[in-house]
Parts: structure tokens; sequence; C-alpha cells
């Protein structure tokens, strides 16, 4: 799924492996990355999402919304994976 994901994606998900299973912000992917609305961190994991269903597994990315906005991690065990994908390419 690695060699699949846009820049945009790829450089997310490396936040995600950077961040070792701790909660980023929306608004913090928004600012890291010059983006002008959180919308656009969600826009840019749909086709992660679609690349997912298409081997019948779910977004990689575990998601949550509270008061303060949106966050997004990895769970330790999509860490681990997605630390190893994104040393090989």
């Amino acid at each position: 799924m690695w060699e699949r994901l846009s820049g945009l994606a790829k450089k997310m998900f490396l936040v995600l492996v950077e961040a070792a299973g701790s909660k980023v912000s929306a608004q913090d992917l928004v600012v890291q990355f010059d983006l002008s609305e959180a919308s656009q961190v969600a826009g840019a994991l749909a086709w992660p999402r679609q690349h997912a269903r298409k081997v019948n597994r779910k977004l990689p990315v575990s998601a949550g919304v509270t008061p303060d906005g949106t966050f997004y991690w990895f769970k330790p065990v999509v860490l681990d994976l997605f630390k190893e994908a994104s040393q090989e390419g």
C-alpha cells in the first residue's frame, strides 16, 4: 500500500510514524503542510482508505473527533508495519 500513497499522504503517515502512537491533531497537520483547512487532511487520507478497501482492509490510520478537533494516530501494530515500509521505500 505504501507505494500507492500520494506524496502528501506519505508525509502525513511519516508524521504519524514519528509520533509513535501519540495523537496528532488535524490542525497540526494543516500547519505543518501549509494546507488551508483540516478537511484537506481527511481528503489526503481518502485515497489510502480506498486502496485499503480494495484489499479488504480498513484505513490503517486511527482517527477520533473531540471538542478540540480531529486527531489521527497509528495503533502499535500498524505503527510497526508503516515504520518498516517507510524505511524500505
